[in-house]
């Protein structure tokens, strides 16, 4: 299996593959019908709304480091003029200090990219892009395997590569699910020795103790009685809480 399939099979879809033992998992499937060439301009439905691209785009800003992995796995490489600084592979990628936790409108501009792709909204990106003329296509967190696969068509379609993009699903779709298996157990395992869980159990165990306690029963009732706004302030404000004992720190 290759580099470029590893990566998002495991990367893109770490969360996603929890599921792949459930009966609702996607089956594997054998190739998909042939794909045609996109007819431009090209119009489709995506997470921000109906994105029109009015011709092959050469200028595409990634602000997503599983989008940036799959342009270059449709071959669309050529046409990424700037990724985000979180978009390491490939190699090749062009990364720069943008960013897509907190984009700038005008730095992401200044790239006069004919199509961005990016994958947290933080409010206004989309429209601010819009207004700029230039189109943007919303790519969330994929939480199914087949949010994967409509993702990489998306950008085939969007990039003219239709034809790499479905041959990639169907390489995707190809996998057998005992590799699907390892990967889950590979990114299960990590989660157990960085002692996440572990974590995890002791603050579900504190957090029903806090609840219970004097402090914990008095919070509740003061939120009921005078809104959970007063209850912090007056918790927060260093007086006593009755029935602390002792009071507070004190």
């Amino acid at each position: 299996m290759g580099r470029s399939l590893r990566s998002l099979l495991a990367a893109a879809m770490a969360v996603a593959l929890v599921s792949c033992a459930d009966s609702g998992a996607d089956p594997v499937v054998g190739a998909s019908s042939p794909a045609t060439a996109s007819a431009f301009p090209v119009t489709l439905d995506a997470a921000n709304g109906a994105v029109t691209v009015p011709a092959r785009p050469e200028r595409i800003v990634s602000l997503s480091p599983t989008a940036t992995e799959m342009l270059f796995a449709i071959d669309a490489g050529d046409q990424v003029v700037a990724v985000d600084a979180q978009s390491n592979y490939p190699s090749d990628a062009p990364v720069t200090d943008l960013s897509g936790f907190e984009p700038n409108v005008e730095a992401i501009a200044s790239y006069e990219p004919d199509l961005v792709v990016f994958s947290t909204e933080p409010g206004d990106l989309g429209s601010s892009l819009a207004g700029l003329g230039i189109p943007a296509l919303l790519q969330p967190a994929a939480s199914k395997l087949r949010d994967v696969y409509e993702q990489i068509e998306q950008l085939g379609t969007l990039t003219d590569h239709v034809a790499d993009a479905q041959e990639l699903v169907d390489r995707m779709k190809g996998v057998p699910k005992n590799q699907l298996w390892m990967q889950k157990t590979a990114v299960n395992s990590a989660f157990e020795n960085m002692g996440m869980r572990t974590t995890q159990t002791l603050a579900t165990l504190f957090d029903g103790m806090t609840r219970h306690s004097p402090e914990g029963m008095w919070f509740k009732q003061r939120a009921e009685e005078a809104g959970f706004h007063q209850a912090v302030r007056e918790r927060d404000s260093g007086d006593p809480i009755p029935g602390s004992k002792p009071p507070r720190n004190n």
